[in-house]
């Protein structure tokens, strides 16, 4: 399964405390947290997460993962959310 890939996108959140919503950004230096749609498969959340939190290590991110969650779209897939925590020195 190493071979596997996975898209994950950067969101910020925007709008006020009462009426918040998420936005999509390209760069995640402006983001707080990215979430992906993987197969649910217990293999296949733990490859992702794998590589999230590899990815994250590199750029000195702290991450905070989120309970993966049932997509109500897309049968036998789950949404991966992890948040940013902010900088790791």
């Amino acid at each position: 399964m190493s071979t596997s890939k996975f898209t994950f996108h950067f969101y910020r959140f925007t709008g006020t405390d009462t009426n918040r919503t998420t936005e999509i950004v390209r760069d995640y230096s402006k983001a707080d947290g990215m979430r992906g749609l993987v197969n649910r498969s217990a293999e296949e959340v733990e490859v992702a997460t794998e590589r999230v939190i590899d990815w994250a290590v590199t750029k000195g991110i702290a991450l905070n993962r989120q309970e993966p969650f049932t997509s109500e779209k897309y049968p036998g897939k789950v949404w991966l959310e992890f948040r940013f925590g902010g900088l790791t020195l």
